[in-house]
């Protein structure tokens, strides 16, 4: 296997990844086995799960696996199992020279994978110097007040997700209501249906303060895409939850508690924590570009935003804050992992609280997958948690409840 490497500007690179065909073979075996243990490892987990595993069933799986026709059939997922090797073998190469490689890695293949020649693998990526210094002033995160009407709203919402709610008539829409209605606009027309007045928003491109608060009657609104949509509310109920009592509390899975008591503090030490790592990290960015030689060319954002500006003007305004901040994460945590061993396990828990509050006070819809929710936040988790270790953050002694 050889490597070239072009470094084409400061922190965007192409590297080119050579494969003799007997190394070739080796890596398509590899990644032939990887799809026949997935395979296999799923068959019989849905077997048993179905409750028809048998021996003939398991065999018949087995020959499946041993056929030329099944690697044929399944030639995408080897091909990904190929490029998460080379993408593997970049990353080391690149850090044995120095480099942390802190975006995707773009692979495209000059050749063929399933002939006997030769092949190469285009790669192109950004990276940044793995012994860079981050100089950040360092900076005072405020303790969040959590008053006792966000966690009783909290609660709320908590207990309706666990269907622990009865419905009962109303005159204003609330975010807790259910709404029968007649709804048009350009595209679709709506006859006497029931929503859940958050999802028929989400769904349509309403905006929420465009229906809260209205009654029994008829509305001309304009939705989010700019587009006028009529609305006649034929009837609202709302979502009535019992008293908060610690039986009732007991019932939330989410919060694992007990009492009243124990789900109230473990309500406002999520809130406060996550508005720690918001606050700090937000912070710790502004500081780093104004402390920092520290700024994206055009090759970096055509590669992160797949664009193709020609000037880094143009590219550089181009980008969103939550853009510029992403972007600036990836970087500043590539140097982080490549500097320090860290082990994600560490925050898992933490992240699966935070990830279903979200859901459960955002909605599912909104928030996402827990897979794009950990790829992205996991990395602010990194970088705080960084930031404390070196004493760059430094918390409020007052913890504001």
């Amino acid at each position: 296997m050889e490597f070239s490497d072009k470094r084409i500007s400061h922190y965007y690179f192409q590297s080119y990844v050579s494969f003799t065909n007997f190394e070739k073979k080796i890596l398509i075996e590899d990644a032939k086995q990887e799809v026949a243990r997935e395979y296999k490892n799923n068959a019989e987990g849905d077997a048993f799960k179905n409750n028809i595993a048998t021996f003939k069933d398991f065999q018949n799986v087995y020959k499946e696996i041993k056929t030329q026709e099944f690697y044929l059939k399944h030639i995408d997922e080897i091909t990904k199992y190929a490029y998460s090797s080379v993408s593997s073998y970049v990353g080391e190469h690149m850090l044995e020279n120095g480099l942390a490689i802190c975006s995707d890695i773009d692979i495209s293949i000059i050749g063929n994978l399933l002939d006997d020649k030769s092949v190469v693998f285009a790669t192109s990526f950004c990276a940044i110097n793995n012994d860079y210094q981050l100089r950040v002033p360092k900076i005072m995160v405020p303790r969040y007040r959590v008053t006792n009407e966000d966690v009783g709203m909290i609660l709320t919402e908590m207990l309706i997700t666990e269907n622990e709610y009865t419905l009962v008539p109303s005159s204003i829409v609330t975010s807790f209501s259910e709404i029968t209605i007649d709804f048009e606009n350009v595209n679709i027309k709506i006859n006497n249906q029931t929503f859940d007045v958050d999802r028929f928003c989400n769904k349509y491109a309403i905006n929420n303060q465009d229906i809260y608060g209205k009654g029994i009657g008829t509305y001309r609104i304009i939705d989010k895409n700019e587009d006028e949509c009529t609305i006649t509310i034929k009837s609202i109920m709302e979502k009535k939850v019992s008293d908060i009592t610690d039986e009732v509390v007991s019932k939330i899975k989410i919060l694992e508690c007990t009492t009243v008591k124990d789900a109230v503090q473990k309500i406002k030490d999520i809130y406060s924590f996550t508005f720690s790592i918001n606050f700090g990290v937000g912070k710790v960015l502004e500081a780093f570009f104004l402390v920092n030689d520290f700024h994206f060319d055009k090759y970096v954002i055509n590669h992160f935003k797949d664009t193709n500006y020609q000037t880094d003007e143009e590219a550089m305004n181009s980008l969103t804050i939550d853009e510029k901040k992403d972007i600036s994460i990836k970087f500043i945590t590539s140097i982080i992992f490549a500097q320090h061993l860290i082990d994600m396990t560490n925050y898992m828990d933490d992240l699966y609280r935070e990830y279903d509050l979200l859901c459960i006070t955002t909605g599912q819809e909104i928030v996402g997958t827990f897979d794009d929710f950990f790829e992205n936040r996991s990395l602010m988790y990194v970088l705080y948690d960084y930031c404390i270790e070196k004493r760059l953050i430094e918390r409020s002694k007052r913890w504001d409840h």
